[in-house]
Parts: C-alpha cells; sequence; structure tokens
C-alpha cells in the first residue's frame, strides 16, 4: 500500500489519531539476548497480533479512498511498517535469509550490515526514516504448486502404511526438485552437480516472438506465438507483470523446446520463455543475443 500510494516512499509521520491498540505499545526490544526464545517468540507473536489488529482496525484501504484522511493513512501505513522493521529484526536469528529479504524491501539495504554493528539490538521506535525508498517488492513465501498441495492431501487420505511408503518415496527421491539455497541477497547458491547427458536432454532453442497477448483473468500469464524457423508454437509465460505484450513482438528469444505441453487456463503451453531473475519472484529478464542467430539453432 505504501507502494500504491505514497510512490514507494515511506510516508512521513503525521502524528495523527488512530483506531485501536497502537504498534509501538507492544515493542519487542530488538533481538533476544536471554536464550530464552519460547518467551522471545511469544512477544514476537504478540507484536504480529498487535499489529495486524491496527490495520484491521484502520483500514488504510477505506482511508485511501477519502482525500481528506491523506495524513491518517500515511500515519497507519508508516506505523505497519515500522512495526515490520521491528518484527524484521527479532526474527532475524530465527529466520536470517528470509528477513533479509524483508529487510531490502523496506529500503534499509543489507541485513547483515545492520547485524553486525549491534544495530538489531538497539531499536527504537521511529528509526525508519520518512522519505525512505522501499527496496524491489515481491512475495517472501512462494506459494506452494498446486500438484504438490494435491500430493499432500492425497498422502493425507492414504492408509499409514501407503502413507509410510510415500515418505520413504519422497526421502530418496531426486534432489533437483529441491530449491537451491540462496544467500543473503536473494542469489541461489549453484545447484547439484549434472553431467553433461542431463544437460544434453534440455533442448534449447532460439525462437522469434510473432504475437503476444494478455490472458482474460489471468494477471501473471502473456500467450506468446513463436518461430521457431521449422515450426510455430504457442507458449503461456508468467511475465505479464513485467512486460507489456508488444514490447515482446519481434525479439529474438530462448525456450525450452522440448518441455512437455501443460495446460493453463485452458490452453495448451508447448515450451517454456527462459529468463533471469533475482529470488523466486523477482523481475524476469529474457534471454537473448547480440548477435544475429538463425531461428531453431539450439544451445549447447
Amino acid at each position: 500500500m505504501i507502494e500504491k500510494y505514497f510512490g514507494g516512499i515511506v510516508p512521513n509521520v503525521a502524528n495523527t489519531e488512530t483506531t485501536g491498540a497502537h504498534p509501538r505499545e507492544a515493542l519487542l526490544g530488538g533481538v533476544p539476548t536471554d536464550y530464552d526464545f519460547g518467551a522471545h517468540l511469544q512477544r514476537i507473536w504478540n507484536l504480529i497480533a498487535v499489529t495486524d489488529g491496527y490495520i484491521t482496525a484502520n483500514a488504510p484501504w477505506k482511508l485511501a479512498a477519502d482525500e481528506t484522511k491523506k495524513e491518517q493513512l500515511a500515519e497507519v501505513l508508516y506505523s505497519a511498517a515500522e512495526a515490520i522493521r521491528h518484527l524484521t529484526a527479532a526474527l532475524y536469528p530465527y529466520l536470517p535469509y528470509t528477513t533479509c529479504k524483508v529487510w531490502a524491501q523496506l529500503g534499509l539495504g543489507h541485513m547483515t550490515e545492520a547485524a553486525d554493528s549491534g544495530e538489531l539490538k538497539t531499536l527504537e521506535w521511529g528509526g525508519l526514516q520518512p522519505g525512505t525508498k522501499l527496496g524491489s517488492l515481491g512475495p517472501i513465501f512462494p506459494r506452494a504448486p498446486k500438484e504438490l498441495i494435491q500430493k499432500m492431501t492425497d498422502t493425507e487420505q492414504k492408509p499409514v502404511a501407503t502413507e509410510a511408503a510415500a515418505v520413504v518415496a519422497e526421502a530418496t527421491a531426486p534432489a533437483e526438485a529441491a530449491a537451491p539455497a540462496e544467500n543473503a541477497n536473494g542469489i541461489p547458491s549453484i545447484a547439484e552437480t549434472i553431467t553433461i547427458d542431463d544437460f544434453a536432454k534440455v533442448d534449447l532453442r532460439v525462437a522469434k516472438v510473432l504475437a503476444a497477448e494478455r490472458i482474460p483473468k489471468a494477471d501473471k500469464l502473456l500467450k506468446l506465438q513463436v518461430d521457431l524457423g521449422f515450426e510455430q508454437r504457442q507458449i503461456l509465460s508468467g511475465i505479464a507483470e513485467f512486460y507489456e505484450p508488444e514490447q515482446l513482438i519481434g525479439r529474438t528469444v530462448v525456450i525450452v523446446a522440448n518441455l512437455a505441453p501443460r495446460k493453463m487456463r485452458g490452453l495448451e503451453s508447448n515450451g517454456m520463455i527462459v529468463a533471469a531473475s533475482i529470488g523466486d519472484h523477482g523481475h524476469p529478464y529474457l534471454a537473448t543475443f547480440l548477435e544475429s542467430l538463425p531461428l531453431g539453432a539450439r544451445l549447447k
């Protein structure tokens, strides 16, 4: 909402009257120093509950619709963001990688530097400076794939013996399905080593985007028609939040040509566009070439 209503800039504190318990009344006092983690986690949950209740009680989405309540909106959103700063510092010992992402989204830079300097132990209310530009925003925890949710549901409904077998199978499954660990900057670690034969199974081809359009009621998907030189095919790509369709027409891209077809929103996708990004939900940057290459050329 700070991004939407204040252009991604932390608003000035208005010191206007708001509704309900204020988050500053439930502050934690920084990271734990007494190793009483149970009590510390309980205080974290208390601050989360107070902050959540504060946001619900003041309904900033409703305040935003009334121009006369701009100062009250600023007060509520500043207080929520400042509470998140305190929560992020308190959770750092438990969730070091996740909290680093939140810290960066608050526009506060590298959290490890704040931890090393002792800043996280001496937090006071009001430390989030108005005028701070938020960092790149995105979901912190990726949504579980529907296939995984269904698999977990099916497993829960099976008899105990079958469930045990499923657990064993899951434990011995190849590790490539697991997401690689990330460093503090959100950069994934190098994945498990593969052989040249493994790489050869992935058929990467040069293609050209002939047409692109949005899919009704699918905010994240674009429907692309690409030319491989020897054939044309339809590919659905989850880049609609970052690229306008007209930006893609005529672009040379890299596609995974031998990916099994799958259906999304009732449409079939035959391949996948290759792109790079930071984190699971960062801006995707399409792989392309400076040189002119024939369509259909294989990457190897």
